[in-house]
């Protein structure tokens, strides 16, 4: 056990991130109850929207959008695979939006996309098949 990473926490006082997760009090959307539970850790969005960065910022003008869209996809369907515990829409909504808006080259668009809004949350839609 690595001594230097190693703390004890009280978990309904303070979260910790483990594989990627922060692991912590959450509450439900429906009864407002607290529990413990699992979400995608903000250093993981962060890397993940600086992944979407790269491959669709200015300097990757000479790849062939259909490659970079097929990078995309694989990128986002399998980001969504492995965060797919607990409350998530809000990771969803913020890499979705990042990827829609942000992207600067203009080359990422989502087929479900309704006002620039997707119909739900989940990045796992297919980007638009017409550029491929």
């Amino acid at each position: 056990m690595n001594e230097a990473k190693t703390r004890r926490c009280r978990v309904w006082n303070e979260s910790f991130d483990f594989l990627g997760y922060t692991i912590g009090k959450c509450h439900s959307p429906v009864t407002g109850r607290a529990y413990i539970g699992t979400r995608p850790s903000r250093k993981k969005i962060a890397r993940l929207c600086q992944a979407i960065h790269a491959m669709t910022g200015r300097d990757m003008v000479w790849a062939e959008v259909e490659d970079r869209i097929v990078r995309l996809n694989r990128l986002l369907a399998g980001w969504a695979n492995y965060f797919c515990l607990g409350p998530v829409s809000k990771a969803y909504r913020l890499v979705d939006q990042y990827t829609v808006i942000g992207s600067d080259s203009g080359c990422v668009q989502s087929t479900s996309s309704i006002g620039g809004r997707r119909s739900h949350d989940s990045p796992t839609n297919t980007w638009s098949s017409g550029w491929a």
